[in-house]
This record gives C-alpha cells, sequence and structure tokens, in this order.
C-alpha cells in the first residue's frame, strides 16, 4: 500500500473514531439516546473500528518485515494507530464508567 493511501485510511479511521466520540459524548452528556440503546446501537461500530486497525496495524507490519514500504510510512502508521488507540480507549472507558453508575464523575 502506498503512503498516500496509508495516510488516507489512516484519516478516515481517526475521522470516523471521532465522530463515534462525538456520538458517544451525546449520548451521555446530551441525553441523545437511553444510554442501553446507546450502547446496543454504537458497540458495533466502536469494535468493529477496533478491529479494521488492528488489521490495518498487522498489514502495515507485514509490508514493514517484507521491505515493501519505508520505515517512514510505517512511523506515520504507528502515529496514527496511537492517536486511535486513545480514542477507541476513552470510548471504551466512556462506556465502562457509564454501566458502572458513576457517571456524575465524568459529566457533573
Amino acid at each position: 500500500m502506498t503512503r498516500a493511501k496509508t495516510i488516507i485510511t489512516f484519516l478516515i479511521q481517526t475521522f470516523l473514531n471521532i465522530a463515534l466520540t462525538f456520538l458517544l459524548i451525546s449520548v451521555l452528556a446530551d441525553g441523545l439516546l437511553d444510554y442501553k440503546t446507546g450502547f446496543y446501537v454504537l458497540a458495533p461500530f466502536i469494535l468493529g473500528l477496533t478491529f479494521w486497525i488492528l488489521y490495518f496495524f498487522y498489514i502495515q507490519t507485514i509490508n514493514f518485515k517484507r521491505k515493501t514500504i519505508s520505515s517512514l510510512n510505517y512511523s506515520w502508521t504507528i502515529a496514527f494507530i496511537f492517536i486511535n488507540v486513545i480514542i477507541i480507549l476513552f470510548n471504551y472507558l466512556s462506556w465502562i464508567d457509564l454501566f458502572d453508575g458513576t457517571t456524575e464523575t465524568m459529566f457533573p
């Protein structure tokens, strides 16, 4: 995969990840949906995005080992993975916090 395709793919992933986080905050803070309904609606997307990021990182690792991509391209991959993992962890921790019943500590 070329460097441009890699960057475009990760920008799309980051955008989708931020959109899911925006929906999460809308469910938690604004009461857009009941939190259980919101969880069942957003969970497949969050899990799917998680597996997509892990799969893409696996493909880039294989390409790096085969020397079909440069170390700079692999560095961009690691940077975007790091950004997306932080956003996904926020999503997971927020849902865990919501189901614990301690949401007031996060959103007073």
